[in-house]
Formats: C-alpha cells, sequence, structure tokens
C-alpha cells in the first residue's frame, strides 16, 4: 500500500512538472509573460534542450498511473498502450501526414497539423518507457521479498 500510495504521488508530480513547464517554458511562453518570469525561459532553458521534458514525464507518469489503476497488474499492456499511443501522436505531427486528410475527429486533426515533431520527444518517449519498466520491476521486486 505505501509504494502504491508513494507511486500515484510520484507519477502526479511528474504531471504537474510537464504541465508547469507547458505553461513557463514552452511555445507559446504566455504563462512566463503572465508571470513576469521571461528571463528564466531565456536564461535557464533553451529551446533545444530540455524541450524533450514534457513528453517524457508524460509518458513514464501515464504508465505509472496505468499500471496502479489496473491493480500493479498488466505492466507490459500499460507499458505498450503509451508508447504507443504517445509514438503515434507524435509521428502524427510529422511532415509526412501534414497535407493528408486523417480522417479523424477535427480536433485531433488540427493537433497533428499545428504540432511540431521532435526526434528528441521520440526518444523521450522510449527512454520513460524504459525508466518506467525499471521501476516497476524493482517494486515488483520489493514486494515479492516483504
Amino acid at each position: 500500500m505505501i509504494f502504491k500510495n508513494r507511486l500515484f504521488l510520484f507519477s502526479m508530480s511528474l504531471l504537474f512538472v510537464g504541465f508547469f513547464y507547458y505553461l513557463l517554458f514552452r511555445q507559446p511562453v504566455l504563462g512566463s509573460y503572465y508571470l513576469g518570469v521571461t528571463s528564466w525561459h531565456k536564461e535557464w532553458f533553451s529551446d533545444s534542450f530540455f524541450n524533450w521534458l514534457p513528453s517524457f514525464v508524460h509518458q513514464l507518469s501515464f504508465v505509472l498511473l496505468t499500471w496502479l489503476a489496473l491493480d500493479r497488474k498488466h505492466k507490459w499492456f500499460a507499458l505498450f498502450f503509451w508508447m504507443f499511443v504517445n509514438s503515434i501522436f507524435e509521428l502524427g505531427q510529422s511532415s509526412f501526414w501534414a497535407n493528408d486528410t486523417l480522417f479523424l475527429p477535427k480536433v485531433i486533426e488540427e493537433y497533428l497539423k499545428n504540432g511540431t515533431y521532435s526526434n528528441g520527444d521520440m526518444g523521450a518517449i522510449f527512454v520513460a518507457t524504459f525508466v518506467a519498466y525499471l521501476i516497476i520491476k524493482h517494486i515488483e521486486k520489493r514486494e515479492s521479498n516483504v
């Protein structure tokens, strides 16, 4: 039970980190303008260095939260489901699909057409999946020894 509560809090904290990163540093940086901390954006976070962070924390937290929601069973489903979903959404933002009619709901088509594909985001998805696997494996091992 302790692992479940800690893992839930950890996962939710990751989501907040990703949310605040988007709010303060991702283009457009309306949050940082509104809060008057535009110097943070220019001095501490270059556009190319940390842009993978939201994809990483989204993948990691959603895998862990899904695993928890499934009563800590079906880890492979949680790992591969979110890796597939996030990869499809990232690949959908590539220029390969830019002019095609995708026959998707309008909101998803607009998201994909206006998004920007990033190799860093794709890498973050795969690294976060591996990190989630290591965390799950560690928890399973500790619980089997108790």
